[in-house]
């Protein structure tokens, strides 16, 4: 496997296409049905455009950051949650004096300003998302329920995938950087 570190996405796939059923082939096929299956929950879970999950990822990464910071070690799902929940009641970053704006989520996602806030809106709107002076934006009281099935099909998903570089010997490569 050490002879794929080198590989190019241009390699990868004249690979592929040389053996399609080979270890390459196949980490590429499964890798496409994760992020595939992914896009799609994205529009059937959320009913929502990539681009505006995009958003609530960019939230969720920031209060992710944040509690890290303040935490030290790892942080469960459950725990996560539970910060989640006291955003949503108290304000996560009131102590914190760090607000996430439209203007840092459209930097970090190369979105046009303007289109970032009418998808905040919408967002917004649904609850998903919520917007205060003090605390700028933050997950809104419907995430939770919106986000936690999602969430876990991702991670079962997730796993899948993972289980199936295994499989094909890819993971010791990957983590020991022979890849």
């Amino acid at each position: 496997m050490s002879a794929l570190k080198n590989f190019t996405g241009k390699e990868t796939l004249v690979q592929s296409t040389k053996d399609p059923e080979g270890d390459i082939s196949k980490a590429a096929y499964a890798f496409q049905v994760f992020l595939t299956d992914y896009y799609r929950r994205v529009k059937t879970d959320y009913n929502l455009d990539f681009d505006t999950f995009m958003i609530i990822v960019v939230v969720l990464q920031h209060g992710i950051y944040e509690a890290r910071k303040m935490k030290e070690a790892n942080t469960s799902l459950d725990q996560l949650k539970k910060d989640i929940q006291q955003t949503q009641l108290e304000g996560f970053f009131k102590t914190k004096n760090r607000k996430l704006g439209i203007n840092s989520i459209s930097n970090v996602l190369e979105m046009p300003e303007e289109t970032t806030r009418r998808k905040i809106e919408n967002l917004v709107k649904k609850g998903i998302l919520q917007k205060s002076k003090v605390d700028g934006i933050i997950v809104g009281k419907e995430f939770l329920k919106i986000h936690s099935p999602f969430a876990d099909k991702t991670i079962q998903s997730f796993k899948a995938l993972i289980r199936q570089l295994n499989n094909l010997g890819m993971i010791d490569d990957f983590v020991k950087e022979k890849i």
